[in-house]
């Protein structure tokens, strides 16, 4: 079909030319999810839908349960931030998780990673995230 914008000629609309195709994608991408709870297990069902690569961790998330979400468990935080192009953070607050992403964390991701905050304030160390920016 074409696009008639007022005093501009008709412009082809072909959304699936490769010119079109501009953004970074997700297909194929690294997902981490920092806190499988209840959202964390959806945002992995979502990620998959995709055709992203799922990782999480969690403090009680058992190598029986990631496998039965068909998610890559890490063993550690930093091993979940290492190799991430997206970073999906959905902890509670507590005095455990304050500042659980700070400084250090955010060395560990690399420098094209999109981190995603879904926590409450404070999980991520906003003044270190600033900074890393």
């Amino acid at each position: 079909f074409e696009l008639h914008i007022q005093n501009f000629p008709a412009i082809p609309c072909n959304l699936f030319a490769s010119s079109y195709r501009v953004g970074r994608g997700m297909y194929g991408r690294v997902l981490s999810i920092i806190g499988f709870g209840k959202i964390g297990k959806e945002v992995a069902k979502r990620g998959k839908s995709f055709g992203m690569q799922v990782k999480a961790w969690g403090r009680s998330l058992s190598p029986m349960e990631a496998d039965l979400h068909g998610v890559t468990r890490c063993s550690t935080l930093h091993e979940a931030l290492s190799h991430s192009d997206y970073v999906c953070v959905h902890l509670p607050y507590t005095p455990q998780t304050r500042y659980i992403i700070s400084t250090e964390e955010l060395k560990l991701m690399p420098n094209s990673s999109i981190l995603i905050n879904m926590a409450r304030g404070g999980v991520v160390d906003e003044h270190a995230l600033a900074l890393a920016i």
